[in-house]
């Protein structure tokens, strides 16, 4: 739930905040050790949304879930299965939503192949723009500010654990999605005249 991933970014910026205060003592003001990790936080939101926009931007070729960069395989599916995906997964936010009116958390009832192809879509597009949003917030280490390097170094962390979860979940769904995609191809595409 959305909650849980605020709490962890207040938790983590009331801890940096104290690290700061620790690593730099009398070299930096209270004011900067307490702003100094919500600027570094807001920066990184900043950074996911263009990401997000940029991965809106992709060629859908390139973001095919019948691609080999999002395909699962039974190896990996059995690792997701270890990790307990099923048992967290709707506990993740699902923004899609509100960010591009698709809602990810369940399949309508009565689905079209059409429909659950758009669903495949939205997974990849989901899955490529939390992984990219891993390593771009590592960007902002680039920005030479004094005193501030432990500050953006932590949110960047906190980014990227938080970034792994919705990764996960996507490489879960998919090959699920994609078998029933293909009984609904086919069911779709039988003839009414053959039994």
């Amino acid at each position: 739930m959305l909650r849980y991933y605020i709490l962890i970014i207040i938790a983590s910026n009331v801890g940096i905040m104290g690290l700061n205060l620790l690593a730099y003592g009398n070299q930096i003001s209270v004011l900067f050790a307490v702003l100094s990790p919500i600027l570094a936080t807001v920066a990184v939101i900043l950074l996911d949304a263009i990401v997000a926009i940029i991965t809106r931007a992709l060629p859908k070729d390139w973001l095919s879930p019948f691609g080999s960069a999002f395909s699962v395989s039974k190896k990996e599916r059995k690792f997701l299965d270890k990790l307990k995906v099923k048992a967290w997964k709707d506990k993740i936010p699902e923004m899609g939503r509100f960010l591009c009116n698709f809602d990810k958390t369940k399949v309508q009832d009565n689905p079209t192949s059409d429909y659950v192809l758009t669903f495949l879509h939205e997974t990849t597009m989901a899955e490529a723009m939390h992984f990219m949003s891993i390593f771009a917030g590592f960007l902002l280490l680039l920005i030479p500010i004094p005193n501030a390097q432990i500050s953006i170094l932590f949110v960047v962390l906190v980014n990227a654990i938080l970034q792994i979860p919705p990764v996960l979940v996507q490489r879960y769904n998919r090959p699920k999605l994609i078998a029933y995609y293909t009984r609904l191809k086919r069911k779709e595409n039988k003839s009414p005249f053959l039994s």
